[in-house]
């Protein structure tokens, strides 16, 4: 089953990014909301909050290049 947005369960591909805690490529934007952090590592299991970190979720929020 493809991850594509407006699917359902999953809801889009994930975007990986570099954790900070562990260095590796596993951090995903997952916004749950409340007081929880949105930031995820899949690795380590950690969630935290980051100002470095992109807040997207699907490779069309990227900012399109000339």
């Amino acid at each position: 089953m493809s991850r594509t947005k407006g699917s359902g369960w999953g809801g889009g591909p994930m975007y990986y990014q570099i954790c900070p805690k562990c260095s590796k490529k596993k951090v995903l934007y997952d916004p749950i909301g409340y007081d929880i952090p949105p930031f995820k590592c899949t690795w380590c299991k950690e969630r935290f909050h980051s100002n470095d970190l992109l807040t997207i979720t699907y490779k069309d929020q990227l900012p399109k290049q000339k």
